[in-house]
């Protein structure tokens, strides 16, 4: 008997990505027990009100190399031209990845 498992997760998130080390623990507790489904979503597609309100790529790099540094989270340090969201790459992995078991275990070894 198996479990489903929906991880709903925008991989751009620091605090999604501080949920890597439970979610590897129930894949070695549990193995192919739990049927995993995996649904991006990004937590915004319109950064205008950021870039507004003084959010600059410079700002947003450096956030991305604490966050790297702090967590471990694989982060790009490379600058920038604009400030970016994470809503449309989140679609387009969604739209190419349709086989919902494997793309958690490549989520975390992504590391």
């Amino acid at each position: 008997m198996s479990l489903r498992a929906t991880l709903f997760s925008d991989p751009a998130c620091p605090w999604a990505y501080s949920a890597t080390p439970p979610l590897t623990t129930l894949r070695w507790r549990y193995g192919d027990q739990i049927e995993w489904s995996l649904v991006t979503i990004g937590l915004r597609d319109d950064i205008t009100d950021l870039a507004a309100n003084g959010y600059t790529p410079a700002r947003q790099l450096a956030h991305q190399r604490l966050f790297r540094d702090r967590f471990g989270m694989p982060m790009s340090l490379e600058p920038r031209a604009r400030l970016t969201a994470s809503g449309r790459a989140c679609r387009a992995g969604a739209a190419s990845n349709g086989d919902s078991g494997r793309g958690i275990r490549r989520l975390g070894e992504a590391r």
